[in-house]
């Protein structure tokens, strides 16, 4: 029996219900686990605003408080900086910890609260605990995907990372135009000048000598965390490629809560059409335009069927790329966009599909919609890279196609309307995916040796 209950604050950069995605769905888990187990727990995660000052609203979201930080990210001088380094943050985290003081911080994503909450705690002395769901710590669009759309292996190339700034939405549009403008390579003649106190007075430049340095301020603080848990051995490898010790990240998937398979009024391949689907916002890092794609080349709307379930990403502009994906869903026979669903009936969905098709363009970490298709015995056709593949070959999950490849997708769809049994069996050789429950004993234990005296980052 525990001597007492631990009281965590959980930092997360979005969290339900403004976002609902793997990160803000693994903050919650680990929430309610936390308030199950008679653990005091707070969540604490960005909310967009309008000021400059930080403002904080509380509040409850299944039972769970919740303190909501929102401030304006465009006002502010160096928006790299910020975006790894943020004083407004780290002048809140002083006050607020001083007046309530948690025994342990543990930080599911820094996203626009930065790292200073790691820096803010060692300053009070609070161990801290962290769990990467992405490669934000190497990227500033958290991808490692450069602006020409090619996948990158890391932060070596100043140049290619201020393109690559410009994703940054809003934070990145003031200097969008002038780094199109410059050529690489004075990017990278200029990024040796930066720390003379001469260039330092040019705006510009100090935004370059902020992501200059992005990478190493960044691993110092996370190194000082007594644990970093990866969920993926493939981001983990990234990392450690990357210049993170290999005995630092502890390789621990977190699965779902209460893998089982659901039950079907149609068994998997059977239904009178092959059901295809996509479970996701229609965004371009997801890949989402390529199954619609695929699915039109085909002219199978006889023998398949396509549904979308997901929101339509930038949806206020009809020149959007979710809503000209969108657009083409609607035009494309036999294909149809259910919108946005409420993350419970996740299970029930896959009941529905045959098949799930994630085409992600990006590497990916592992991504929880894998293990919702997988635990409800649905097959999966996935980009043959990074944690979906992972994924797939680790529990026999299905089949791979090359990164953004349509025609290849569109030959796997057709081999699979024209052979069901391939689907058949896919679907009975998927292994058991883990539970929630086993990587929260893990971080229970960590918790422990956080908390006690001899423990050492």
């Amino acid at each position: 029996m525990r001597a007492r209950a631990v009281e965590v604050l959980l930092v997360v950069h979005r969290f339900p219900p403004d976002s609902v995605g793997g990160t803000e769905l693994y903050a919650l888990r680990l929430a309610q686990h936390l308030a199950d187990r008679g653990d005091g727990v707070t969540v604490l995660t960005y909310a967009q605003g309008n000021t400059r000052e930080a403002v904080l609203r509380e509040h409850q979201y299944q039972g769970i408080p919740v303190w909501r930080l929102s401030f304006d990210l465009n006002q502010t001088s160096n928006p790299i900086l910020e975006e790894y380094d943020n004083p407004r943050v780290a002048g809140f985290l002083r006050e607020a910890l001083s007046a309530r003081r948690p025994d342990l911080l543990h930080i599911a994503h820094f996203g626009y609260l930065s790292t200073s909450v790691l820096a803010v705690a060692k300053e009070i002395g609070i161990p801290a605990v962290v769990t990467l769901t992405d490669l934000w710590p190497i990227c500033v669009t958290s991808r490692l995907v450069r602006s020409n759309d090619s996948l990158c292996t890391g932060p070596t190339d100043l140049g290619e990372c201020v393109r690559c700034c410009t994703q940054m939405g809003p934070r990145g549009a003031p200097y969008a135009r002038l780094a199109r403008l410059v050529p690489t390579s004075v990017w990278r003649l200029m990024a040796g000048a930066c720390g003379l106190p001469l260039v330092q007075s040019l705006p510009y430049l100090r935004w370059l000598d902020a992501l200059a340095t992005r990478h190493q301020v960044i691993r110092q603080r996370l190194l000082g965390a007594k644990a970093i848990f990866c969920p993926g051995e493939f981001v983990r490898q990234v990392l450690v490629r990357n210049g993170y010790p290999a005995h630092r990240i502890r390789h621990s998937p977190h699965g779902i809560e209460e893998p089982k398979r659901a039950l079907r009024e149609t068994p998997v391949g059977l239904a009178a059409k092959l059901r295809f689907g996509y479970v996701g916002p229609l965004a371009r890092h997801k890949g989402a335009h390529l199954p619609v794609e695929a699915f039109a080349s085909l002219g199978l709307d006889s023998q398949a069927s396509l549904t979308y379930w997901g929101p339509v990403v930038g949806a206020r502009a009809s020149d959007s790329y979710g809503a000209l994906v969108a657009e083409r869903i609607a035009e494309t026979k036999g294909a149809n966009h259910e919108g946005p669903f409420p993350n419970e009936t996740v299970g029930e969905i896959m009941a529905r599909l045959d098949v799930l098709i994630v085409p992600s363009t990006w590497y990916e970490n592992t991504p929880t919609v894998i293990y919702e298709a997988l635990a409800s015995g649905t097959p999966v056709v996935a980009t043959d890279h990074g944690g979906m593949r992972e994924l797939v070959d680790a529990y026999r999950g299905g089949w791979l196609f090359p990164r953004g490849d349509v025609r290849a997708l569109a030959s796997l769809m057709k081999r699979l309307v024209e052979n069901r049994d391939l689907v058949r069996r896919a679907a009975a050789g998927i292994r058991r995916v883990p539970g929630f429950a086993a990587h929260f004993e893990e971080v229970a234990l960590v918790y422990e040796q956080a908390l006690s005296r001899e423990s050492t980052p």
